[in-house]
């Protein structure tokens, strides 16, 4: 048995990056058709980022990159962002949010914001919290905020936001 000639080593070599570059390419973009195929408007998403380009390298925070989403889908209840590959539902309709977040909260409990409560506690709320630590937080929390107990407490929920005013105005 004669040994691969180099030329002919550098062609395998050579074939198989590209298959594999291929491969990663389809993997990568395989979803990128999943909001266009279900008529929702969506954000074009980038090769390897998604919808989140600007966000991964700095150029905006979350909160700026959701606000141009937000502007983007105006005219729209909802519209279609990928985080790198993943389809995700964008839902600027308050009306919408309403139902997702409250009325429907236990099909919609796993919002893609996972909290690491160990290493940064304040993220440990019910907007961030998933699964079954969520249900448990919130079964503890609903009863705390009837009407009857917002009512209650709101006067010093004033009291405590017209201190924060002043605070904040002596900063100034």
């Amino acid at each position: 048995m004669e040994p691969m000639s180099h030329s002919l080593l550098y062609e395998a070599i050579l074939a198989f990056l590209v298959l594999l570059a291929g491969l990663i390419y389809l993997f990568l973009t395989s979803n990128y058709n999943y909001w266009k195929d279900r008529g929702v408007p969506f954000n074009k998403p980038k090769l390897f980022f998604g919808s989140l380009k600007d966000q991964f390298f700095q150029k905006k925070s979350r909160n700026e990159l959701y606000q141009g989403f937000y502007d983007e889908f105006k005219g729209h209840r909802y519209g279609g962002i990928y985080e790198i590959k993943n389809p995700i539902l964008f839902i600027r309709d308050p009306e919408l949010v309403e139902k997702v977040l409250i009325k429907d909260f236990t099909h919609f409990y796993n919002r893609g914001f996972p909290a690491a409560p160990k290493e940064e506690f304040l993220t440990a709320n019910l907007f961030n919290l998933e699964g079954k630590v969520w249900r448990n937080l919130r079964y503890k929390l609903t009863p705390t905020f009837t009407s009857g107990k917002l009512k209650g407490m709101f006067e010093q929920i004033c009291n405590c936001g017209d201190e924060l005013m002043k605070c904040i105005e002596e900063e100034r």
